[in-house]
């Protein structure tokens, strides 16, 4: 712990040496505490964020602009739960027609909210389900990233030569909900794993998307990479129980859109995932199968300030298919110091409800404190549905969450 603090610290020295006045700087200190309604702790940790950003304009040469990412973030919680971890440590050149940027990086894709399908670049960090906040959840990768801009067209090429894996619930904590139903198994932590764990060993694709002149924004995309679903299965029985996660390359292709339309925004998301690996109730050997996902949505602003958006969600499987709808509702109010918001995500065919409502206060323009529930409900009793729902494994787990935050 203490070698990631010196790092920052030398950081924070080295880097204005080499920027001068191009130096962007951002750091951010904060407390997040999630205490379940039953008087369990499932988050308490300080953290710090430090960010540099150097630019730096090159008029006489063929290259435009020449930049340099850097972000650190580390947090202080009990246990063995602190950690340091790079975020952002890149390096781009930037011409009118071209941008290339190589280093730790996070690439989005996707247009919908509060679920990402098609957020795949960046594998993300799983270990509490309930925490949707993109900017923590992505896990940096190293890759070359390439942009060429063709006016209304940009084409984009990604390589990632090594594989990061998801971050996964760990034994004995909040969320490891198997080791409780299977006393003395022992659940495997990808994190610590190593490259000849895993058989791929490098993740690319690429995006072309097209702005129409009438506003559509049109993205056809391919990947490959590791499965970016959570799958378990039980891999020694004797003299040890060992669960252990799946994770296997598979191929990618989807379609993304947005289009303005006056106050409306229309968006979709669209994903075909090929010999994806899919788990089961038993933790049994997975299988591999098709799997179709798809977000439909729209969002429209009215004029007294309130965004209410609306999206239907559907999982297909050969043997399977799963339906939800999910609603978002925000209004800035006070002078816009304080932003009431809501998030539900609702299964139409099975039992899922989970509600975030969510209140941010700005305190000052760089103090914020934000307070959100996360309320994990069971649908059966209200319209008699029965079929479990992606949600199933964390019923209970109802919690408020505090953030607060300084930037400066």
């Amino acid at each position: 712990m203490q070698k990631y603090w010196r790092l920052l610290s030398f950081a924070c020295l080295f880097l204005p040496s080499l920027a001068r006045s191009e130096l962007l700087k951002e750091f951010e200190l904060g407390h997040q505490l999630a205490d379940e309604f039953n008087s369990a702790v499932t988050t308490n940790r300080l953290y710090g964020i430090a960010h540099f950003r150097y630019d730096q304009e090159l008029s006489k040469s063929s290259i435009d602009n020449f930049s340099l990412n850097f972000a650190l973030r580390g947090w202080l919680a009990s246990g063995n739960d602190s950690e340091a971890t790079l975020r952002a440590a890149s390096g781009a050149f930037i011409t009118e027609r071209l941008k290339i940027q190589l280093g730790f990086q996070e690439i989005p894709w996707g247009e919908t909210f509060g679920v990402y399908i098609a957020d795949i670049v960046n594998p993300h960090d799983l270990r509490d389900p309930l925490f949707n906040e993109l900017s923590w959840i992505r896990l940096p990768v190293f890759a070359l990233n390439t942009q060429i801009f063709l006016n209304s067209l940009t084409l984009q090429g990604i390589f990632t030569p090594f594989a990061r894996n998801l971050l996964l619930p760990k034994q004995g904590s909040t969320f490891d909900v198997f080791t409780p139903q299977l006393p003395g198994a022992q659940l495997q932590d990808p994190s610590g794993a190593s490259l000849s764990d895993f058989p791929a060993q490098s993740e690319y694709g690429g995006k072309a998307n097209y702005l129409f002149d009438f506003g559509l924004d049109l993205a056809f995309l391919y990947y490959h990479h590791e499965n970016r679903n959570p799958v378990y299965e039980i891999q020694s029985t004797a003299p040890k129980v060992i669960i252990a996660p799946v994770q296997l390359p598979i191929d990618t292709y989807g379609m993304t859109f947005s289009q303005a339309l006056g106050s409306y925004v229309f968006r979709g998301d669209l994903i075909y995932n090929l010999n994806e690996p899919q788990g089961s109730s038993t933790l049994a050997t997975h299988t591999l199968a098709n799997e179709f996902q798809m977000i439909l949505g729209s969002d429209v602003t009215y004029d007294t300030g309130w965004t209410i958006g609306a999206q239907y969600h559907l999982n297909s499987l050969p043997n399977d298919l799963k339906q939800w709808a999910s609603f978002r509702v925000q209004k800035a109010i006070l002078h816009d110091r304080v932003e009431l918001s809501a998030f539900a995500f609702v299964g139409i065919d099975s039992t899922d409800l989970w509600i975030q409502p969510k209140v941010s206060w700005s305190i000052i323009s760089s103090l914020n404190l934000s307070i959100r529930a996360d309320i994990l409900s069971n649908l059966s009793g209200l319209y008699g549905y029965e079929s479990p729902g992606v949600l199933d494994l964390i019923q209970g787990k109802s919690r408020v969450f505090t953030w607060l935050s300084y930037k400066f």
